[in-house]
């Protein structure tokens, strides 16, 4: 087995069976904020507290520790919409899990490769569902919606805002998913669009959410990264770029079990 080490500024690299693990000579601090909804299986929890168990992702981010040693994860909450202000500001270093959109480029940055996302470095891919009441007659073929005879509910900042103004279609924002599931149920609204893997375990409790069904098509499926401010990675370019990639080994190596985990949590309880 070959060992070999490359010295660049203040690191060093130590390459062993297709893992990379960046040593610093000094403790570089990361503080990264992310949304203060649940996304299960990714995040769990709601408000500003970070749970014992705080989801697949979250628990990817804090692995960055151990793949670049002397990074230092410091992780916070808050409504998404000023994570992503936070971010442009230069509050904090860091957010996920945010997809791409040519707007939020102003804001922070991804990870890129040939001017456009690299998706090899994304934490996860999540698809958007339509939820609509069993007797609606809303369809969606993947590109326009039909007998849509009201607004639709979505969160407050999500990129799939512009994509529905875009689009013409009336909406109504909030913060949480079980908002507009109750709006819904109530008939306040004519349909949710919301991300499954948040709708899914909502719709566990068919008590409070019965008559609600997701349609077949999902209106959108897409990558989501950890975004960096562009004030860290003009200080520490070389770690950003050892960050993008860490994810992706780690993703790699470690989703799987992870999403298993919390899988067998959520059956246990």
């Amino acid at each position: 087995m070959k060992l070999f080490f490359a010295v660049v500024g203040i690191t060093f690299g130590i390459i062993m069976s297709g893992t990379i693990t960046v040593v610093h000579s000094e403790t570089i601090q990361l503080n990264i904020t992310y949304a203060d909804s649940e996304q299960p299986p990714y995040i769990y929890g709601i408000g500003r507290g970070i749970p014992k168990n705080p989801g697949a992702v979250v628990e990817m981010i804090k692995m960055l520790e151990l793949k670049i040693s002397g990074l230092q994860i410091n992780l916070s909450r808050l409504p998404w919409q000023r994570c992503l202000e936070y971010l442009k500001s230069g509050k904090v270093d860091g957010i996920f899990n945010a997809s791409f959109t040519q707007k939020r480029l102003k804001k922070g940055a991804y990870p890129m490769k040939d001017g456009q996302p690299d998706p090899s470095k994304r934490l996860v891919t999540i698809s958007y569902g339509i939820y609509t009441l069993k007797n609606s007659s809303i369809t969606w073929n993947g590109k326009t919606f039909r007998n849509l005879n009201g607004v639709i509910g979505v969160n407050r900042g999500f990129s799939v805002v512009s994509e529905l103004e875009k689009m013409g279609v009336p909406l109504q924002e909030v913060n949480l998913v079980s908002q507009n599931l109750e709006k819904l149920k109530l008939g306040r609204i004519a349909a949710v669009l919301a991300q499954d893997v948040t709708a899914h375990a909502l719709l566990k409790d068919q008590k409070r959410f019965e008559g609600i069904v997701k349609l077949r098509t999902p209106f959108s499926t897409k990558p989501y990264y950890l975004m960096l401010s562009y004030q860290f990675i003009k200080k520490y370019p070389k770690v950003a770029e050892q960050t993008w990639t860490a994810i992706k080994e780690i993703r790699k190596i470690e989703f799987d079990d992870l999403v298993a985990k919390y899988a067998e949590k959520q059956h246990s309880n």
